[in-house]
């Protein structure tokens, strides 16, 4: 039998493995099949390198977004372009997601002070 969401959330919980919820919505949830992103366990290094390399691809396309979306169309000849900077942003936010993995792993391993992220 598959569990479900609140007992994965407390299992996740329990054993410090947060990226039980994540698999359980991409996986058995047809709503997270469809709009969650799979996340990986990744080193910190490895994140940020991932955020700023997209972040500098984005930078050099921002005028060209600004075009494509100013209208609040995106007409035929804008597809190209619109696909690469989308392209873009989906790995920005799939590295936000693995941001907030790791986050969750070293507050649960003791490593991060939850209480100082709350400040912010």
């Amino acid at each position: 039998s598959f569990p479900h969401p609140e007992e994965v959330l407390q299992m996740s919980k329990c054993y410090k493995r947060p990226e039980l919820c994540n698999y359980y919505c991409t996986h058995e949830c047809a709503i997270g099949e469809k709009y969650v992103s799979p996340v990986e366990t990744k080193d910190l290094s490895d994140i940020t390198i991932g955020v700023i390399a997209a972040l500098n691809r984005l930078n050099n396309e921002k005028e060209r977004f600004i075009e494509i979306v100013e209208d609040g169309k995106i007409t035929i000849d804008e597809h190209k372009d619109f696909k690469v900077i989308k392209r873009e942003l989906d790995k920005i936010a799939k590295d936000v997601s693995n941001l907030r993995l790791w986050l969750d792993k070293n507050i649960d391993e003791g490593n991060v002070d939850a209480s100082v992220l709350e400040e912010a």
